[in-house]
C-alpha cells in the first residue's frame, strides 16, 4: 500500500492539480498560474462553545429578604430549580454551606446556558475611520487611518436558548436582570468588598471558542470585556391563544446583553481563560494540575461528557479537559467492572 500511495502521489504531481500530500504547502508557496481546481480541502471548523462566566450576585438570605419576588430562592430544598439559579449566580454560597447537587461550585461557567445555547449574535466587527483629504486641482485625494478600532465601544449581544421543562432559563434571566435594577434602586446591596472596590457584581464575560472539526484545537477565541442582561422575556409567557392546546411561545428563551469592549484572538485571552478556571478550581492551576487532576484522553471524552474542567494549552491551543484523579480512577474502575460483567 505504501508503494501504491507513492506512485499515485508521483502521478498526480505531474498533473496541473498537483500532489495531494503537498497541496497545502503548494498553495502557500506560489501562485496557481494554471487556475486549476485547488486540491486543498475546504475549512470545516466546528462552531465550538459559548461560555458565560458566573457573576457574583449577593444571594445571601439577608439580601434576598429585602425583595419579595426573591423569597422563593430561599427554599431549604437543595434539589430545586430555585437553588440551582441561586447557586449559579452567587458562587460564594458554596463556601457558606449553601450547596446544590446540580451545581459544581468549582465550575466558573454556567453550563445551563452553554448546553442550551442556540445562537449568539451581535459581535462587533473591527472597523477604522479614515481621514480623506479635500480634492486637489486634478481632484486627487489621499487618506489614511484616522481612528482607533471600535472594539472598546458599547453594543448589544442577543442570545437564544432552547428551553426545558420547568423553564430554568426563564427564571435565570428574570432574577439576573431584575437584580441589576434592584441594586440600582437600592433595594439590594452587593457584597461589602464589591462596594469598597467599586465592582459591578452582576457583570458576566461571554467567551466564544471556535474549534477545529475534531473539537480538539481552538481556532479562534473571543471574549467581551463585560456585560449584563438587560431584559427578560417574561411577558410572552402569558400570551394566550386558544387554537393551540399547548403553548409554544416559551420554547426558546431570548436574552439581551449590554456589552462593553471585546477582544479577538489575543494570546492574553488564553492566559485569562486558564486563570479564571484556576480561580474556581485550585487544582487546575499551574503546579497543581499534573498532581491533582487527570487529563481526559480523546478516546475517553464521551465517558466524561458533562464532567471536566477546560484548559487551553498556550503553545498548541489544544482544548484539554481534566477531572480530579480520584474521580477518574473511581469512574474507570467502575466502567471496567461493568464491561467485565457484560462480557461474562
Amino acid at each position: 500500500m505504501k508503494t501504491i500511495d507513492v506512485t499515485v502521489s508521483d502521478v498526480l504531481r505531474t498533473t496541473p492539480m498537483g500532489a495531494l500530500d503537498t497541496a497545502i504547502g503548494d498553495t502557500l508557496y506560489g501562485i496557481n498560474h494554471r487556475a486549476t481546481p485547488n486540491a486543498v480541502p475546504q475549512n470545516r471548523d466546528s462552531y465550538g462553545l459559548v461560555l458565560f462566566t458566573r457573576p457574583q450576585l449577593n444571594m445571601s438570605a439577608e439580601n434576598l429578604r429585602s425583595v419579595r419576588q426573591l423569597i422563593p430562592l430561599l427554599t431549604q430544598e437543595a434539589a430545586t430549580l430555585q437553588r440551582v439559579i441561586r447557586s449559579y449566580l452567587d458562587p460564594r454560597l458554596a463556601l457558606a454551606g449553601v450547596t446544590c447537587p446540580f451545581v459544581d461550585p468549582e465550575n466558573p461557567f454556567i453550563p445551563l446556558m452553554t448546553n442550551h445555547c442556540l445562537s449568539v449574535s451581535g459581535w462587533p466587527d473591527i472597523e477604522f475611520q479614515s481621514y480623506i483629504s479635500k480634492p486637489g486641482i486634478a481632484k486627487e485625494v489621499f487618506g489614511f487611518v484616522d481612528s482607533v478600532d471600535d472594539t472598546r465601544a458599547a453594543y448589544t449581544i442577543s442570545a437564544s436558548f432552547r428551553n426545558m421543562p420547568g423553564s430554568p432559563l426563564l427564571l435565570l434571566s428574570q432574577v439576573w436582570s431584575s437584580y441589576c435594577s434592584w441594586v440600582f434602586q437600592g433595594k439590594l446591596s452587593p457584597y461589602p468588598d464589591y462596594i469598597m472596590k467599586n465592582i459591578v457584581d452582576y457583570n458576566t464575560r461571554i467567551w466564544r471558542l471556535s474549534l477545529d472539526v475534531s473539537k480538539t484545537y481552538v481556532q479562534n477565541i473571543a471574549a467581551i470585556g463585560a456585560g449584563y442582561p438587560v431584559a427578560s422575556p417574561m411577558g410572552k409567557v402569558f400570551d394566550y391563544q386558544i387554537e393551540s392546546p399547548i403553548s409554544e411561545v416559551n420554547n426558546d428563551i431570548q436574552m439581551q446583553f449590554q456589552c462593553y469592549g471585546v477582544t479577538y484572538n489575543d494570546p492574553i485571552l488564553i492566559l485569562e481563560f486558564n486563570k479564571l478556571v484556576g480561580i474556581f478550581n485550585p487544582g487546575m492551576r499551574d503546579g497543581y494540575r499534573t498532581s491533582m487532576m487527570q487529563k481526559i484522553e480523546a478516546a475517553a471524552l464521551p465517558l466524561f461528557n458533562n464532567r471536566g474542567y477546560p484548559y487551553i494549552d498556550p503553545d498548541s491551543y489544544e482544548l484539554q479537559w481534566y477531572v480530579r484523579k480520584d474521580y477518574y480512577d473511581e469512574y474507570v474502575a467502575q466502567y471496567k467492572r461493568v464491561i467485565s460483567k457484560l462480557g461474562g
